[in-house]
């Protein structure tokens, strides 16, 4: 059992050239064990969350940017900014 995506993102999953991707990959799948298939479907949700995970960190800093830039912008720090 597998998931193909209906939306991708990427420019380098296009059109035809993600279909034959995706095609490659399920014609692999179906030839593994079932277990080794689960195995499949864990990395995936573990790569997709780990994903979504970056973005959310990535976004908390942006935000924090501002809230900081106070404490980091001032004369007796000035001396680290050439570090």
């Amino acid at each position: 059992m597998f998931v193909i995506l209906n939306e991708v993102k990427d420019p380098l999953f296009a059109g035809a050239k993600m279909n034959s991707r995706i095609s490659k990959l399920a014609e692999k799948i179906q030839t593994l064990h079932p277990a080794q298939i689960a195995e499949v479907e864990d990395f995936i949700e573990f790569l997709r969350t780990r994903t979504v995970e970056r973005g959310i960190s990535h976004n908390a800093a942006t935000a924090s940017n501002r809230a900081f830039e106070a404490v980091w912008d001032n004369p007796e720090d000035a001396v680290y900014d050439a570090l």
